[in-house]
């Protein structure tokens, strides 16, 4: 089963079983193998962008990152989708069965609502609160893996809040002219950050007995106690009266926006990787 098709069958869309090979008679040679190619490929690349995602849905090589290894620049990432939704729409459509239709035209939705993240809403620059998100729920998704040891999880979550000063610092990078109202939500919700590494981390680290672990942990956990502890100061006293960025997306963004949650509802292509139960 592809990942398009699984991607499908989450979002409620009807696909007509089809026994035997992905295309229907007359449909090219290999067309329905094609998509499938390009739907693990499109999945493959999300993870690699998301090592929080990753580690929730399986894929554990990136466990001790925050950041991909490799920051992709955002005209570098729409570049690469247009170049996919062009390579998706050079798939012979001809004789394709409608179930291989269906999976192409819900790709092709996932890749376009994805593009309007990267050239409209543009989150990593416009809203500060992602920031606060990546750097609670990457290690809230190491403490909470399963198949491992309490050690072994906690060994985990100092390798990923080692890494939080870091990526707080590239967040003062790209953050750029953010809508006020982005950040002083932003400051609400890294304040809930600093209670979270605060009480629960400790708290859902407390079955490993390890007394080096434990140390490690607390100076990792205090380094990034620090780290978001700055990020606030800096959110309230540089970010916060130099953000005058415009809230609204304008009509064509809007228009945009609407194209694609109307093409696809809101659920993430990485859980596709639960369902199937695959590893990349």
């Amino acid at each position: 089963m592809s990942a398009v098709r699984l991607l499908a069958a989450a979002l409620g869309v009807l696909l007509i079983a089809t026994p035997g090979r992905c295309g229907a008679a007359g449909a090219p040679a290999g067309a329905g193998d094609q998509i499938r190619k390009l739907g693990d490929e499109y999945l493959a690349r999300r993870l690699e962008g998301s090592p929080d995602a990753a580690t929730r849905l399986g894929v554990h090589d990136t466990d001790h990152l925050l950041l991909p290894a490799r920051p992709v620049p955002a005209t570098e990432a729409a570049a690469w989708t247009l170049a996919f939704l062009a390579r998706l729409d050079a798939v012979p459509r001809q004789g394709l069965s409608p179930e291989r239709e269906a999976e192409r035209a819900l790709l092709a939705a996932v890749a376009g609502r994805d593009l309007v993240g990267i050239e409209v809403l543009r989150p990593r620059e416009r809203d500060p609160g992602w920031w606060a998100r990546l750097v609670s729920d990457a290690i809230d998704a190491v403490l909470d893996r399963q198949g491992v040891s309490s050690c072994g999880r906690v060994r985990l979550a100092v390798r990923r809040l080692e890494r939080v000063p870091d990526a707080l610092r590239a967040a003062r990078i790209e953050l750029r002219d953010p809508p006020r109202v982005l950040t002083e939500e932003a400051i609400v919700r890294f304040e809930a950050v600093l209670r979270f590494y605060r009480e629960t981390v400790p708290a859902l680290a407390a079955g490993c007995r390890s007394a080096l672990m434990q140390a490690d942990l607390a100076q990792a956990d205090t380094a990034a106690v620090r780290a978001v502890e700055g990020f606030i100061a800096y959110l309230r006293e540089d970010l916060l009266p130099v953000s005058n960025g415009a809230l609204a997306i304008g009509p064509e963004g809007c228009r945009r926006l609407l194209e694609s949650e109307l093409l696809v509802e809101v659920a993430p292509i990485e859980t596709l990787l639960v369902a199937e139960g695959r590893a990349l």
